[in-house]
């Protein structure tokens, strides 16, 4: 994976610190709850051969195998409960870890520190690391689609990025029911992209290859989940809609504390105001408004489908739009005080680079 630019000096510390953020808390911090129905069902897989576990889960499981087929992996090391639920703060990390980079290189390095922050606090974050389920990896896949769509049809990058763009969207489908929603999201995204850059024909020929390529390999994964039943998903009323977004940012506490539901509001005002700069207004719609009206369309077209974790793969992208904003905010409170503005701005977001084109996020 090829990440353009190079991390400034000031930005290694915070950065390691964030990190450690990112696996710290779930890993230290007591669950809620230990093994539950559907845990038991990934950390039985993890105990089996690579064979038996696809069985299984083909046979007992609504979602497809991929996730049991890394647990298996996994498992090879230890099979202590402690160890598996690692498994999900390991993707949790992976995914700051790649919010920072790709964020760094199309929004602005300080905005990525920022995003990266957030998502390795918010509390939906901690506790799907500290839970034996898919979220995790979906969240590193989506952003890995991000990154890979935008590397071939706005960089004029490398075959590889193609492939990457291909592998991600199709384990994304084979790692939850879910799943399409993903390479769903990054078609979007690519149509979008193809609209604002006008690549050559050659690379929107072959992305479209690519997606044909994705829906033939998510057949079989679809086509198994329309024949099985669901019974935690619902249309949702317009309760239902503001309760799935707060437990999307703040897990199911946000539901139950008013101070958590306000802090809900605030994440998701600063991620939506993202999409007034250029540089990130695509992202927010395509990989944050978008899947919300998709999830929320397919519930009242097709079937019921509405459930805040069938979008928690747009987490990364939330946290990408605060950032953002919030550093807007902060340059923009640094010049209402130009005698204090280097040390608001330094103890808001620290100091370090602007974005790749030395602009303000929202200019």
């Amino acid at each position: 994976m090829d990440f353009a630019g190079r991390t400034s000096l000031w930005a290694w510390g915070p950065l390691a610190v964030v990190l450690g953020l990112a696996a710290g808390l779930p890993a230290l911090l007591p669950p809620d709850r230990w093994f539950w129905f559907d845990e038991m069902f990934q950390a039985t897989y993890a105990s089996q051969s690579m064979l038996d576990a696809i069985l299984a889960t083909l046979r007992f499981d609504l979602h497809p195998p991929l996730h049991s087929m890394q647990m298996v992996v996994w498992g090879w090391i230890h099979d202590s409960d402690t160890w598996l639920r690692l498994n999900s703060v390991f993707w949790g990390v992976l995914t700051v870890a790649l919010v920072y980079f790709c964020g760094r290189r199309r929004i602005g390095e300080r905005e990525a520190l920022v995003a990266a922050l957030l998502l390795a606090v918010l509390p939906a974050a901690v506790a799907a690391g500290q839970t034996l389920r898919m979220y995790p990896m979906l969240a590193a896949l989506a952003v890995l689609t991000w990154h890979f769509s935008t590397a071939w049809l706005s960089e004029a990058a490398s075959r590889k990025a193609l492939w990457g763009l291909g592998a991600a969207g199709v384990a994304a489908i084979y790692t939850h029911a879910t799943g399409i929603f993903i390479p769903v999201t990054a078609g979007f995204f690519g149509l979008v992209l193809i609209a604002a850059y006008r690549p050559d024909w050659s690379r929107i020929r072959a992305w479209g290859l690519t997606q044909i390529v994705i829906v033939v390999l998510a057949l079989p994964a679809m086509g198994d989940t329309l024949v099985r039943s669901i019974g935690h998903t619902a249309v949702a009323e317009l309760a239902d809609i503001w309760i799935g977004l707060t437990d999307l940012v703040m897990s199911s506490i946000g539901v139950r504390e008013g101070l958590m539901m306000g802090l809900a509001f605030a994440i998701w005002a600063l991620a939506l105001a993202a999409i007034a700069p250029m540089r990130s207004r695509w992202l927010v719609i395509a990989y944050v408004v978008f899947p919300v009206l998709l999830v929320l369309g397919l519930s009242y077209g097709l079937r019921p489908v509405w459930h805040p974790r069938a979008l928690f793969y747009i987490l990364p992208f939330i946290a990408l739009g605060a950032g953002t904003t919030l550093v807007w905010l902060a340059d923009r409170l640094g010049g209402l005080a130009p005698r204090h503005g280097p040390m608001l701005k330094g103890a808001l977001v620290g100091g370090g680079e602007r974005g790749p084109d030395g602009g303000h996020a929202l200019e």
